[in-house]
């Protein structure tokens, strides 16, 4: 009787975990299911484009060209009026009417074709000498922003499916790239290799990286994980990582604030921010030289390192958390100011699969437009168009800010790039042409953010025309007003609105 009473509850407690299993599957599958429809897109692109599609189960799918390309001439300008436009050869549209003269609109200055797929995510380095961009075609590649020769861009090759997201040491010496194969690897952009290969707690193959962060600390970088994991990594100890936090739905997103904290945007909706350096959360231990796993730094010789004996839920450890979307529909992607600019911990980009891209003021607003003090998130920004979508792709935005923004606010007609604050988003709206199809990213004046007036702040600059397909994001320089849009159409763009100098 016993015995059987034994095994009872073994195959009970065996369906407990089946359920679990289940639970974690259906909640891919959903990604997946996103995902499927732009895997059909890209097919359907690629034929069209005279690429032949193949797949196998080592390496995936790989696109082959069948046809000689065109080449792009930058630099060429050809007028064609279509409509009421008139279009250059470049793609970019003759400035409307109404715009404001005062500042010179963008152009594309230099493009980059090199990835055979869609481009996910592509990063100008820290010291903005270089781009690095992560493909549908599995590599990694660096291209060189000012030169202007022939010169290929470095080609990084490793991950066995898609790279889905990057992100540049604060040294811009190396590139930590997230993949759907369940791994991020970090590489070294002056070696030409890869330094690491960081793998999940659940197993090769098993689940999808969705973003990664740089920390400010040094070797240290973050990762998400499609199984509502959030892992932070150490670039001394390649493998697992050295903390896991366990979130309540997956984390699309990631940003590391130039302070140190992390926050977070999920499927829900919801930002969170959160410190996983309050050690009354996680089970610490100081290195040793007797622990080869993890040699102590040199350079930081009582450096902590975490190691947790199960995940950790994130909820242990937030500092704060608000509904960021409508019918908490998921954030794609959270964007804040440039480091070093007095307000990058202030105000917070969201875009959302609501088709909004809203900013936040993190803080609540005084009579001095500069101090802020701490409160609620308030919505200051609501950006939306006829155009703009973001529903059921990851849509990226980027801030740029002129080196004048923290002094008065000008009225629009006045402002220069100095004085100027703009958000810039990509866009999953296709739309027909005679010319075939176009795809646009967006560049919005946000520089009254900033004045607290009560009101939703926010006016559209200019249309960024060019691509002809999903545009992925844009990423602003750190500098100078320089752009990258990055697109499905597996080309990179650099706009300037000034010319190189």
């Amino acid at each position: 009787m016993s015995g059987q009473m034994k095994r009872t509850d073994d195959i009970t407690e065996e369906n407990v975990e089946l359920k679990k299993l289940l639970t974690k599957t259906m909640q891919e599958n959903s990604i997946l299911k996103a995902q499927l429809k732009h895997v059909s897109l890209l097919l359907d692109h690629a034929r069209h484009e005279g690429f032949k599609a193949q797949y196998d189960v080592a390496g995936g799918f790989k696109l082959t060209s069948q046809i000689e390309q065109p080449v792009s001439l930058v630099g060429e300008t050809q007028v064609k009026v279509s409509g009421d436009k008139t279009v250059r050869s470049d793609g970019v549209a003759d400035k409307p009417k109404q715009e404001s003269r005062e500042r010179p609109r963008f152009t594309v200055q230099k493009e980059f074709d090199e990835h055979q797929g869609s481009v996910f995510c592509a990063r100008f380095s820290p010291d903005g000498k270089l781009v690095a961009s992560g493909s549908f075609d599995k590599t990694v590649r660096i291209f060189d922003v000012y030169d202007a020769s022939d010169k290929k861009s470095s080609k990084f090759e490793g991950h066995n499916i898609m790279v889905s997201y990057l992100s540049w040491s604060p040294e811009s010496t190396h590139v930590v790239s997230a993949s759907f194969d369940s791994t991020c690897r970090i590489w070294d952009v002056e070696a030409g290799q890869s330094t690491g290969e960081f793998l999940s707690t659940n197993g090769a193959q098993a689940g999808f990286m969705l973003s990664c962060a740089w920390h400010i600390e040094p070797h240290v970088f973050l990762a998400s994980h499609s199984r509502n994991s959030v892992y932070w990594y150490d670039q001394r100890a390649p493998s697992k990582p050295q903390l896991e936090a366990t979130h309540t739905c997956m984390v699309n997103s990631i940003l590391v604030t130039p302070s140190g904290q992390v926050v977070l945007g999920d499927r829900n909706g919801a930002v969170s921010t959160v410190d996983p350096r309050r050690t009354d959360s996680f089970e610490m231990e100081t290195p040793t030289k007797s622990d080869p796993q993890r040699p102590p730094d040199p350079d930081t010789p009582n450096s902590i390192v975490s190691t947790p004996k199960r995940p950790s839920p994130i909820s242990t450890v937030v500092q704060s958390q608000f509904q960021a979307t409508s019918g908490r529909a998921q954030v794609s992607h959270i964007a804040i100011p440039p480091a070093g600019t007095q307000i990058e911990e202030r105000f917070l980009a969201v875009n959302g699969y609501d088709n909004i891209l809203r900013i936040y003021d993190k803080g609540g607003l005084t009579g001095d437009v500069d101090k802020v003090e701490p409160n609620e998130p308030k919505l200051v920004s609501k950006l939306m168009g006829q155009d703009f979508k973001n529903n059921g792709f990851p849509i990226h935005s980027s801030f740029w800010m002129g080196d004048q923004v923290t002094g008065r606010v000008k009225p629009t007609e006045e402002r220069t790039w100095a004085d100027t604050m703009i958000l810039a988003t990509g866009s999953c709206a296709v739309s027909s042409t005679e010319e075939g199809n176009a795809c646009t990213a967006y560049v919005y004046d946000v520089t009254d953010i900033r004045k607290g007036s009560g009101g939703l702040c926010g006016q559209l600059f200019q249309k960024l025309s060019g691509h002809t397909d999903v545009v992925y994001g844009v990423h602003c320089h750190n500098v100078s007003p320089f752009l990258l849009t990055y697109s499905a159409d597996s080309s990179v763009k650099i706009w300037s609105s000034r010319g190189f100098a």
